[in-house]
């Protein structure tokens, strides 16, 4: 995995983690400025004509400022993430590693395969964490996050996205899962109410599906599903692991 891809993927799986133990709470964090993240936001809607971006503040936070949530609430986060200053190396080494990545200057292999270890061992002790949640955790593969190329993103699971499409266009959808078992993550997409509507399949842990938009897909509104599921025998739901759906209206066309 590229390095800056690296970094984006641990910010994503340390943002699900602040949501699964703080909720809304880490708006008050110590060092967490809401009004800078709102201008965050109103400057990247300027900048990004024809796009929707996230409403959710905390997609606008720094790695610095998701190390500041989780230490200076490190009594909630210890339980997941184990001692403090294994933690607290891992940052400072990371830091080290994310200037670089994230202004075009290569990494060497060896800082290369150690952001990637880094990072994988987050993914695994958020994935440990959550299947301590629930049993059902411990079997299955769950999915971090789904984007879209219009700005749509899980979480949450399901969104009706609010956009039009024309027969034609391409959706692009950015999938990332983990397994707790290491097995081989399938990725499907489909409509829900719309069978004749195909899309794209992919095996990873990280994919891309698209999605032509076809004249089958003309209606007001469309149900997107992508699904996952694991190699393994037994599965959470009937038909996959795991599902987020985007809902979307497609013009007739002229």
């Amino acid at each position: 995995m590229d390095p800056t891809e690296s970094i984006n993927l641990l910010e994503t799986v340390l943002r699900r983690l602040l949501r699964d133990v703080l909720g809304d709470s880490w708006r008050t964090s110590k060092g967490i400025d809401i009004d800078r993240l709102a201008s965050k936001k109103r400057e990247d809607q300027a900048r990004r004509r024809g796009v929707r971006v996230s409403a959710d503040l905390l997609d606008y936070t720094e790695f610095l400022e998701l190390q500041s949530i989780i230490l200076n609430s490190w009594t909630a986060f210890a339980p997941a993430l184990g001692k403090r200053k294994y933690v607290e190396v891992y940052f400072d080494r990371l830091n080290g590693f994310r200037n670089p990545a994230m202004h075009s200057r290569d990494l060497l292999p060896f800082e290369r395969d150690l952001l990637a270890g880094m990072v994988g061992e987050f993914r695994n002790l958020v994935v440990l964490h959550r299947s301590q949640k629930g049993p059902d955790m411990q079997h299955y593969p769950v999915i971090e996050q789904v984007a879209d190329s219009l700005a749509n993103a899980t979480p949450p699971a399901g969104q009706d996205t609010g956009m039009r499409l024309d027969v034609g266009d391409t959706v692009t959808f950015r999938c990332r899962g983990t397994d707790p078992q290491g097995r081989t993550l399938r990725w499907v997409l489909m409509s829900h109410n719309n069978a004749e509507v195909h899309g794209d399949e992919a095996e990873g842990d990280d994919v891309t599906l698209r999605w032509q938009v076809t004249p089958e897909a003309v209606m007001e509104r469309i149900r997107i599903a992508i699904r996952l599921s694991s190699g393994g025998q037994f599965h959470r739901y009937r038909y996959c692991d795991d599902e987020c759906h985007f809902d979307y209206s497609v013009n007739p066309p002229t």
